[in-house]
């Protein structure tokens, strides 16, 4: 899950709206209300972001889906930075939950070549009902990405390794909801 890095230059953006069941995520009717504070605390060193997203497509007044990311950019040299980001996604009352911190460390070691660090840490659990069953997932994974970016006028080239590890227990089970009547049929 990767959102807006922070920036140098100041952001602020505030939404109300009414969703119609249209959206792109399936989303049923509700109500949305969104905010974006990008603001740099140390003039071209560092800044900061925020942005934080509810939505209540229940029908019962408080948010059951919400997406919260938070960052910060560091960079002490005009050829090094930090990025530190964490994003937060608790969704349809708890049955999906996302937690991701993020750090990337980029450093240009001359004009046509960048090195890049990526270290990312995931956790997340989701439950759901299928008819009679449901499913439990939870997983952790950890994510290093080493790469290496050329790039010129008349030539781009990235190269690098990846390292994943995950680690999951998935569970289905029975529920002790009753499975709908069929209809058309005598008794």
């Amino acid at each position: 899950v990767e959102g807006a890095k922070p920036t140098f230059s100041p952001e602020y953006r505030l939404r109300f709206g009414l969703l119609d069941g249209e959206d792109q995520d399936g989303s049923r009717p509700g109500f949305q209300t969104a905010f974006v504070l990008n603001t740099p605390i140390i003039e071209d060193r560092l800044a900061a972001r925020l942005s934080v997203d509810l939505r209540d497509t229940d029908g019962e007044g408080g948010p059951n889906n919400q997406t919260i990311r938070a960052g910060l950019l560091y960079e002490p040299t005009d050829r090094l930075s930090f990025g530190l980001t964490h994003t937060d996604i608790d969704n349809a009352d708890g049955r999906q939950q996302i937690q991701s911190p993020r750090l990337t460390v980029d450093y240009a070691i001359n004009d046509a070549l960048t090195f890049t660090s990526r270290t990312q840490y995931t956790e997340a659990q989701t439950e759901f009902d299928q008819f009679i069953f449901g499913r439990s997932r939870d997983y952790e994974t950890v994510d290093q990405e080493f790469r290496l970016v050329y790039e010129t006028d008349r030539l781009r080239a990235v190269g690098g390794i990846f390292y994943t590890s995950i680690d999951e227990v998935s569970l289905l089970f029975s529920t002790p909801s009753t499975p709908p009547p069929l209809t058309g049929v005598q008794t």
